[in-house]
């Protein structure tokens, strides 16, 4: 009884100081305009847990978004091809032709009128546009260095955040299969993906990194660091 309510306040507690860490980050480093875009654009909330963590969930994801539409709406063009990526983005800004090895996440995309094809990242059975997103997805891949070498053009991306690289297996969930879909490989600092591009021939032409807290807390930022990511390392490539 007691055990139960300690970890329902646990919860509580962390779901709050979730959500206050996500406002003030969304505050400090200017992202709101792209947030309203966002909250106006996409009408997407998450079924999942109890109200607070849907609260929480729909706030992470949609500055995640915020901070990816800043990156994408900094590029010109209109022939764009997502690697690993939802209708999110293609619903925000401009559409794409959606690459995933996720039947579901393909049809839903159809299903909204866009252009989406089933097909595995790393077998390049695909076409490629000039502009590229790969959001989330280079930390998934067996072998990044082949993709990143194939590919050309302008690559627009983002990934986890992290001070330290390292391999993320070991974070898997144990309940699920190891498999690139569900488990980060190469979880790598910015510094040692800067290094990646360069030996695959792409240029930086952009980077930043996106904190999912106020730059100068230092308790969130060792809360963030023990239960998720810090925030997401993001930028342009050009090869």
């Amino acid at each position: 009884m007691i055990r139960d309510i300690l970890v329902t306040l646990k919860r509580y507690l962390i779901g709050h100081l979730t959500i206050y860490s996500l406002k003030a980050a969304l505050a400090e480093q200017n992202l709101f305009g792209f947030y309203k875009q966002v909250n106006q654009r996409l009408l997407i909330i998450p079924d999942v847990g109890t109200e607070l963590f849907r609260r929480y969930a729909m706030l992470k994801k949609r500055m995640q978004n915020a901070f990816q539409l800043k990156l994408v709406q900094m590029v010109v063009g209109e022939e764009i091809t997502d690697i690993g990526g939802t209708y999110c983005m293609s619903l925000l800004y401009k559409k794409a032709t959606i690459v995933n090895i996720d039947t579901e996440i393909v049809e839903e995309a159809k299903e909204k009128g866009l252009d989406a094809i089933r097909a595995d990242i790393e077998d390049f059975d695909y076409p490629i546009n000039e502009i590229i997103w790969g959001f989330e997805v280079l930390e998934h891949l067996k072998n990044p260095v082949k993709v990143l070498e194939r590919l050309s053009g302008t690559f627009v991306f983002a990934v986890p955040y992290l001070y330290q690289s390292r391999i993320g297996l070991k974070r898997s969930k144990k309940s699920l299969p190891l498999t690139p879909a569900n488990t980060h490989i190469f979880e790598l600092s910015p510094k040692d993906w800067r290094m990646l591009f360069e030996f695959c021939g792409w240029k930086v032409a952009y980077d930043e990194i996106y904190l999912q807290y106020p730059k100068k807390n230092i308790l969130l930022k060792h809360f963030w660091r023990k239960y998720d990511f810090e925030g997401f390392y993001g930028g342009i490539l050009r090869k």
